[in-house]
C-alpha cells in the first residue's frame, strides 16, 4: 500500500470526510464517527435512514476511550480481538478491532473510531474489489484501492446483556 495514499486518506478522515478503505472482511466506506457530515453524506451515498454503524478501532484502548464498556464486554472482546467480532456499545454502534493493520492505523491517526459500513448499498451483495463499486465514486472524498481482497463473511455482531451473549449477526 503506498504511503502516500494511507497519508491523503488520513488528512481527509481527520476532517470527518468520507473514504473507501480496505478492512479485515471487505472494503469499507467511512468517516470519524463523531462526523455528522460524514455520517449524512455515507447515508446519501448508500440511500438509507437507519443510523445504526459499525465503527472500527486501532485498539481496545481507543474503544474504551469513546465508549464505556462493561467488565464482561472487555473479558469477551479480548478474546476475539483483533478480528471479525463487533460488539454492540449503544443504540447506534457496534464497534470492532479489525485484524487488518492498515485499517487499525487509519483509526490510529484519525484520533478516533471510524464509520466502517459496507461499501454497497443496503442488501446488495459485498464488494471486494472496486470493479464492483456501484456508489457514485464523483461523492467520495477518497478511496484507498487494495486491491481485489480475499473474500470473507461480515463481522459476527454481538450483544451482551446480563452477561448472557446475543447474536445479533452471524
Amino acid at each position: 500500500m503506498p504511503e502516500k495514499q494511507v497519508k491523503s486518506a488520513i488528512k481527509l478522515l481527520k476532517q470527518g470526510k468520507v473514504v473507501i478503505f480496505p478492512t479485515d472482511t471487505a472494503y469499507g466506506l467511512g468517516c470519524k464517527f463523531n462526523s455528522r457530515a460524514g455520517i449524512n453524506k455515507i447515508l446519501k451515498l448508500k440511500k438509507r435512514t437507519d443510523r445504526k454503524f459499525t465503527v472500527v478501532a486501532s485498539s481496545l484502548n481507543q474503544v474504551q476511550k469513546y465508549f464505556k464498556l462493561t467488565s464482561a464486554q472487555i473479558k469477551y472482546v479480548k478474546q476475539y480481538w483483533p478480528g471479525p467480532l463487533s460488539l454492540v456499545v449503544n443504540n447506534q454502534f457496534a464497534v470492532r478491532v479489525p485484524d487488518n493493520l492498515l485499517t487499525r492505523k487509519l483509526a490510529q491517526a484519525a484520533g478516533c473510531p471510524l464509520i466502517a459500513t459496507s461499501c454497497n448499498f443496503t442488501g446488495k451483495k459485498t464488494i471486494y474489489d472496486l470493479k464492483d463499486l456501484e456508489l457514485d465514486q464523483q461523492r467520495i472524498d477518497y478511496i484507498i484501492d487494495a486491491g481485489r481482497l480475499k473474500k470473507q463473511k461480515t463481522s459476527k455482531v454481538v450483544k451482551l446483556e446480563n452477561n448472557q451473549i446475543i447474536i445479533i449477526r452471524k
